[in-house]
Parts: structure tokens; sequence; C-alpha cells
């Protein structure tokens, strides 16, 4: 997004980093079931972002990414694109300046 000039995706996608890794240090400050059960929900979603919601995330389709989340979709889902693995919707929306949808 930042070579492509579009600055807003890259502050909200910093933002975005900004409070998982604040939530991330409260569960891990929490005990011990916090770091745990976050690694596994992300091991767990590899490669399970949906073809429709990666379309959605590249076209800018805020309603079809909120229905896709709202009946059970990851947010931390991921998809391959090229030869990169662990591409998430935020990843492709941003890289396209997509600012309402990151």
């Amino acid at each position: 997004a930042k070579e492509e000039g579009h600055a807003e995706c890259v502050e909200a996608f910093r933002q975005h980093i900004a409070e998982v890794t604040a939530s991330r240090r409260e569960a891990a400050a929490g005990g011990a079931g916090g770091a745990s059960s976050g690694e596994a929900a992300s091991s767990s979603s590899l490669g399970s972002l949906p073809e429709e919601a990666a379309t959605a995330a590249l076209q800018g389709d805020e309603a079809a990414l909120l229905a896709w989340l709202d009946s059970g979709g990851r947010v931390n889902a991921t998809c391959g694109v090229g030869d990169t693995s662990g591409v998430a919707a935020l990843m492709l929306a941003a890289h396209h300046g997509h600012v309402r949808v990151v």
C-alpha cells in the first residue's frame, strides 16, 4: 500500500498492528491461556480465506466482507497470492487502497 501511495491504508494498518500487539501483550500478561489459544487460532486459519472473501477484499467490497465475517469468517484467515502465503484480507485491501475495508 505504501508503494502505491495509499497513506490512509498504511496508517490504518499501523493502528491495527498496534492494537493487536497491545491485545497480545495483555493476554500474555494475564496468564498462560491467552498466548497458546492465540497461536492455535493463527495456525488453524492458515489457508482458510475463501476465494470469495479474497476477491471482496481486492475489490473493496465492504458489505461482502462484513457478511462473511458475520457468518463466522475469521479476520486472521489467510490465503496465498502468487508465491506468497499468509496473506490476509486486510493486506489485500490495503495494497489496493480500499481504506474503508481496512
